[in-house]
């Protein structure tokens, strides 16, 4: 390089900084700025990133490269040797980057929960994640805990994902119902781990409700209060308990005895709530009245 007689200052910048935590094996994108204090192009000037597994150089201001798939804190060093502009010489410059990586995070479903489950019984629901990095979770174990943090089931995700989902892995796992009547809220847990790259711990939380033994059978039947005529899928509930009446306006619920609310709704319809007291097998009709054309859009309060 030949004698100079000025030099100017080259100043380095970033569109944007690196966050202090970033996810491990996630994408860092860099958008470069170089720049003289003087105002010299220095647009053809060799940017590079340099790290202590890679050297890296910068296309058209920008550098997009993953960060570390393991935890822990890193510095990285964005750095430009010296350059000749018209004769002007502009000394090198560089600029750290320091940033330590966090577990990927994972997201966590319980459904198909049956409502209500019988006590002394069990029953089966589908546990399902998914990575935030997409990362395949085939092979975790996913635990099922009461609500006293008791581990009461567990299982293996799979391979595939469920339908609809496009990555959500899931299994299906076998419970013991809870031992009181009542609503209970338990959780799903999926600990920490390492799949490929590290993931944190989640959880979801999924509530069941349970009952006595059915012992008395209750077949209702629902008509419109003017006509008679049977009205087919009106929804009825009593308490946790619930049907759906067929083409003849029936449906049968198997309840403990006891006294309950009997709750009946349709689109177009309304019925108001029966008390009524089970003490042994019932046959019961209930009668809707019609709702004007622009009451029809009614919610089911119930």
């Amino acid at each position: 390089m030949t004698g100079h007689s000025a030099r100017h200052r080259a100043v380095l910048t970033l569109d944007e900084m690196v966050p202090p935590e970033v996810p491990v094996g996630t994408v860092i994108a860099l958008k470069i700025a170089l720049a003289c204090s003087d105002g010299c192009p220095l647009d053809n000037r060799t940017v590079s990133l340099v790290t202590e597994d890679m050297h890296v150089a910068c296309e058209r201001g920008l550098i997009t490269v993953a960060a570390p798939a393991r935890l822990g804190a890193f510095t990285w060093h964005l750095v430009s040797p010296p350059q000749e502009v018209d004769g002007v010489l502009h000394g090198p410059v560089s600029m750290r980057i320091s940033f330590a990586t966090r577990p990927l995070s994972t997201s966590l479903a319980v459904w198909e929960v049956p409502s209500p489950v019988v006590i002394g019984t069990r029953f089966t629901v589908k546990v399902g994640a998914k990575s935030s990095g997409d990362c395949s979770l085939e092979g975790a174990t996913v635990e099922l805990l009461d609500d006293e943090g008791v581990v009461i089931g567990s299982g293996q995700l799979g391979r595939d994902a469920w339908e609809g989902t496009g990555a959500l892995q899931w299994t299906e796992v076998e419970l013991p119902a809870p031992v009181r009547e009542g609503i209970v809220t338990w959780s799903a847990r999926l600990p920490a781990m390492e799949l490929g790259m590290p993931h944190g711990q989640s959880a979801a939380s999924f509530s069941v409700a349970a009952v006595r033994r059915p012992d008395h059978r209750l077949t209702i039947t629902f008509t419109d209060d003017q006509t008679e005529k049977p009205i087919e899928n009106a929804h009825i509930r009593l308490g946790p308990f619930r049907a759906i009446t067929n083409a003849c306006g029936q449906a049968e619920v198997l309840v403990p005895g006891g006294t309950y609310d009997v709750k009946v709704w349709h689109p177009g319809y309304e019925a108001p709530a029966t008390a009524l007291d089970v003490q042994g097998d019932l046959a019961l009709r209930l009668a809707g009245s019609a709702l004007p054309e622009e009451d029809q859009s009614a919610r089911w309060m119930m």
